[in-house]
């Protein structure tokens, strides 16, 4: 783990060594925020999937990632430690199970936006269930997708900072420190790079928007979003 020692000054505690630290806690924190997140993607679209086969499942799958958000993260964390110990593995699960209800809940409300006069002009047509998904729910699911994906980032980039408790390292590490020592510009040294790369995400998340959602889906979402549009 980084030292955070040499922002304070003392030996090594030049300018060349605390941007090199700086550097190092950001490439950490972008390694588990990132990781975290295609993880928690990766479930969440599974768990949509399921929920969209039957009204059971997705009471079942609404329940548990109601559950996820509930448990706050450092409780989460708690749980996590005495399974798989402290370091990066448990705080990558922390930010993944974190992200689980945004991206699960809003990609099932999104493939079921699709009306019943849709659904069976489709079968009408001769679509196959696959065909139906691929072609009438996932176009139409897309706006609530980006939503609960831009969402489940700026969670998964908070929650990579507070995972430091449980030894994860990165920008929570910087912060930490600061706030241990009273040294509140080492703080501003770690907060203001994850304010910075939330604001990054969402605006490079907002651009894949525009070029993935279907035309006939996003003048809706850009009025609802209060965007106005260009």
């Amino acid at each position: 783990m980084v030292s955070w020692g040499r922002l304070k000054g003392g030996p090594g505690g030049g300018t060349e060594a605390k941007m090199a630290d700086l550097v190092a806690a950001i490439e950490v924190h972008l390694l588990l925020a990132f990781a975290g997140l295609l993880l928690g993607l990766v479930i969440g679209l599974l768990l949509a999937l399921v929920a969209l086969t039957s009204r059971p499942l997705a009471r079942g799958v609404y329940a548990l990632t109601g559950i996820t958000q509930v448990v706050p993260a450092l409780a989460l964390a708690a749980l996590v430690v005495p399974i798989l110990g402290i370091g990066f593995l448990p705080a990558l699960v922390v930010v993944a199970v974190s992200t689980l209800l945004p991206i699960a809940r809003t990609t099932y409300l999104g493939l079921m936006s699709p009306s019943a006069a849709e659904l069976d002009a489709a079968r009408g047509i001769g679509l196959t269930p696959l065909e139906t998904l691929r072609f009438v729910r996932i176009p139409a699911g897309m706006p609530a997708f980006f939503s609960g994906f831009r969402l489940a980032a700026v969670i998964a980039n908070s929650v990579a900072v507070m995972t430091v408790f449980i030894g994860s390292g990165g920008l929570g590490s910087v912060v930490l420190e600061g706030l241990s020592r009273f040294y509140f510009i080492q703080v501003f040294e770690g907060a203001l790079p994850a304010i910075a790369l939330a604001l990054i995400n969402d605006r490079i998340l907002t651009h894949l928007e525009s070029r993935l959602v279907p035309p006939a889906f996003r003048a809706s979402t850009e009025i609802e979003r209060g965007d106005p549009g260009g």
